[in-house]
């Protein structure tokens, strides 16, 4: 039975995501706990890892491309069970430094 893994809910207000790095190919065996497909949101690139075992029946993205949550990535064929994609944080981009001013210093008397 082919399913398809979609993006997952990543949080509260991520609702696109870019495509990093495709990690499984058309005809791949994956099982549970392989690391698939990498995302990157604003804040973080996020490794979705599989928790199913079947084989890739079909590649929707490609690096590069914007998807939503929800968004079918691949089919899997699972013999019956259905794909649910984990992601895994692997790499958080640093955050703009918050400008500082220097405190006044009082005059000397």
């Amino acid at each position: 039975m082919s399913t398809e893994f979609k993006v997952p809910k990543l949080g509260e207000n991520v609702t696109t995501v870019s495509v990093v790095k495709i990690l499984v190919s058309k005809g791949d065996k994956i099982e549970p706990e392989r690391p698939v497909i990498e995302l990157e949101t604003d804040k973080a690139v996020l490794e979705l890892v599989s928790d199913v075992e079947g084989t890739i029946d079909e590649l929707q993205v490609k690096v590069g491309d914007e998807v939503h949550v929800g968004q079918a990535l691949f089919t899997v064929n699972s013999n019956g069970a259905k794909p649910e994609a984990k992601a895994i944080k692997t790499e958080t981009k640093p955050l703009a430094q918050a400008e500082t001013k220097p405190e006044s210093q009082p005059p000397a008397s």
